[in-house]
Parts: C-alpha cells; structure tokens; sequence
C-alpha cells in the first residue's frame, strides 16, 4: 500500500492555471466596470482632436468630427482637404478611429452653457484656424453654431474626464475637474 495523501505536480499546475484564468477575468471585468474606458476614450479623443489641429496648421484644411456609430462606440472622422497646385485642384482624405466602447457618454458644452449629447443622430464637427491653431468653429449636426466648443465631458461609470479647449488658442487639456 502506498500514501497518496499529496498532489502531484500536474494537479498543482492545472489548478494554479484556473486560478490565474478565474482572476484575469475578474479583473477585466471590474476594469470595465470601474471606468477605464471613459478614461481611455478621452485619451484617444484628445489625440485625435490634436492630431486635427496640428494637420491644420500645417497648411491642410482640416474638420474633426465626433459622433456615434451603430454600434454605440465614440467615433472621430478627421476631413483633410489639401490643395494641390494654383489652379485650385484640391484633394480629400478622410480618416475614421473608434475612440470610445460601448457606453461611454460624450457631451460637448458650448461657449453659450448649451449642451450637446453625443448620440446616435447629434454629432460635433471642430474646426480649427490654419494660420493661429484656434478654434474657428463648430458645427453641431452639420448646422454652423455662432458658439464653440469649450469643454468635452467623458464619461462612464463614476469616472469622468473632461478636455477642456481654449478658443482662442485652440490648447487643449485633459483634466479630472471642468
């Protein structure tokens, strides 16, 4: 008769690879749950609206705008209209990025206090001024606004971010507090 009172080394493996599998999971799901993708949607929003305004002054007319898609996520599509030669023959790029997942809420305050929801029919279009980087304009579902965006609100969960703009010289900033 032998003692088999221990476990072998392939037990002891295929529990701990459980274990490890059980926590991963745990883990991504409280990240969700805690907010993490507001924080990155604002990251990645911040990016695209810079990469918009650095584009624009280096001589290419270019709009940026936020709106969300069919499947609920935050999206960016950034227009660049570049001319070619003197005779006016221009050409245009486009550029969509998914910025955001699913239930993230995106709100745009206007320079008036007016408040834009990022929704399936609302969308934001900014556009910055070639010479300065400031923000010349915005356009809140394809109708020109006689405010401009000044704070974006980021949101889910208990996490908020907000990207503040300065109009008159386009600085960006993403901050915890408006």
């Amino acid at each position: 008769m032998k003692d088999n009172r221990g476990m072998s080394l392939v037990e002891i493996i295929i529990v701990v690879a459980i274990m490890s599998t059980f926590i991963g999971v745990m883990g991504y799901g409280i990240s969700m749950i805690s907010g993490k993708p507001a924080e990155e949607c604002a990251q990645k929003l911040l990016s695209a609206i810079q990469h918009t305004r650095t584009i624009t002054t280096g001589k290419q007319d270019t709009t940026i705008t936020i709106f969300m898609d069919s499947e609920e996520r935050i999206v960016t599509k950034e227009v660049s209209v570049r001319l070619l030669d003197n005779d006016g023959n221009t050409t245009t790029e486009e550029r969509e990025n998914v910025v955001g997942a699913k239930g993230v809420a995106v709100i745009c305050t206007m320079s008036d206090g007016s408040t834009v929801n990022i929704t399936g029919t609302n969308t934001v279009e900014l556009k910055f001024d070639r010479g300065s980087g400031a923000l010349r304009s915005t356009r809140v579902n394809g109708i020109d606004n006689s405010t401009v965006c000044t704070l974006i609100t980021i949101s889910k969960g208990d996490k908020i971010r907000y990207i503040t703009i300065t109009p008159v010289t386009g600085k960006l900033e993403l901050t915890t507090t408006p």
